[in-house]
């Protein structure tokens, strides 16, 4: 099916027309941009005009995208696939996201589905780096407790010689991917746990703290909330 080999985010939805395909992106669409998503605004906005096309043209839903079936495709919609591709994300990096964002939300549903009753519940630490001794501390308690317990990586000594592991991932190139990756580990938790040591919250553990009440996620604090990691109480 079309919408399975383009949309994989909506491969449920396999049976479906694709107008009520582009109503739900429509509706994404609306969320993107008023949460400032400016990513996943671009990626929606170029994956609904694809439908548009789709269905102005009435290509069918049985349409497979193979070499003489996307040389086949309206110009604009051939057009639009190259600039997207070549020109708007050349690194790939909006897509890879995209991707990876998708396949968390697959996966959730899946889990879900099969989750029996007395599953243990998940619960995802987030903090700083800084705080990986903390971090270590509560994953092995709450472990104990027979809890599932989704952090961030904890890095030995000896790893990396010379480099200050509380920024490893800018270092690395990798902190962009890193935080979405510890974004989808709180789309596969139940509770969320935040580990603000001194009242404490740098930039990235607040957009964890953001998306994490965006998916009304249960959120507890080590320490009582402040404002800023000011020390202030809230």
């Amino acid at each position: 099916m079309i919408k399975n080999k383009i949309f994989s985010v909506y491969d449920r939805m396999d049976k479906a027309p694709l107008e009520l395909v582009a109503a739900a992106f429509e509706a994404d669409l609306i969320e993107a941009t008023l949460e400032k998503d400016l990513d996943q605004r671009d990626f929606i906005k170029g994956r609904l005009a694809i439908l548009y096309a789709l269905m102005k043209y009435k290509i069918h839903n049985d349409w497979l995208p193979t070499p003489e079936n996307t040389n086949a495709l309206p110009e604009p919609v051939r057009k639009y696939i190259h600039d997207l591709v070549a020109n708007c994300d050349p690194a790939g990096i909006v897509r890879e996201n995209i991707l990876i964002k998708d396949t968390c939300k697959a996966l959730v549903i899946k889990l879900e589905e099969k989750k029996p009753k007395d599953f243990p519940k998940i619960i995802c630490l987030c903090g700083s780096t800084r705080f990986t001794e903390t971090m270590l501390t509560y994953q092995w308690g709450l472990t104990k407790q027979g809890f599932i317990v989704l952090s961030w990586c904890a890095l030995p000594d000896s790893y990396p010689r010379g480099k200050d592991k509380n920024h490893i991932g800018d270092q690395e190139g990798v902190k962009e991917l890193v935080d979405e990756i510890h974004l989808r580990k709180i789309d596969l938790s139940d509770e969320v746990m935040i580990l603000n040591v001194g009242g404490y919250i740098g930039e990235s553990t607040q957009n964890e703290l953001n998306y994490a009440k965006k998916k009304k996620k249960v959120i507890r604090f080590l320490e009582p909330k402040r404002r800023g990691g000011c020390g202030k109480p809230c």
